[in-house]
């Protein structure tokens, strides 16, 4: 199982469940380490306060079925700064795409027009400002 981790680029993380059907392919995760670094005073813990809701992130496509990863982020409680915080995971708090399927999308939205590729991808454009 590790090279697979390697090939998808995920190392540090553990497969704990694989599904798989027309369409998608889902990966289970949990991490492998059992402490986390505070952010505030940069001191590791390893007491756990709770579990984040489980959040699914896209990761790109593997023979044409769309990868999902689903990871539940571990809440850790740091004794020093008596403060309660989650742990780092693939992407930032909020993201649902990784770098990986982003550059994928971008990368075949050369060959192709907009609409077909947000037909694919089922993403649409950022109007942010």
């Amino acid at each position: 199982m590790w090279n697979f981790n390697k090939i998808l680029e995920i190392c540090g993380f553990q497969i704990s469940k694989l599904k798989s059907d027309e369409t998608k392919i889902v990966f289970h995760l949990k991490q492998r380490r059992v402490t986390a670094r505070c952010p505030k005073c940069k001191d590791r813990t390893n007491i756990i306060h709770g579990f984040s809701p489980s959040r699914k992130i896209k990761h790109g496509t593997i023979l044409g079925k769309t990868c999902l990863l689903i990871i539940r982020p571990r809440r850790f409680h740091c004794f020093k700064c008596n403060s309660v915080f989650t742990e780092n995971i693939v992407t930032k708090p909020y993201e649902q795409a990784t770098l990986k399927h982003k550059q994928e999308v971008i990368f075949n939205l050369s060959d192709r027009s907009f609409s077909a590729g947000t037909k694919k991808y089922k993403v649409s454009s950022n109007h942010r400002r």
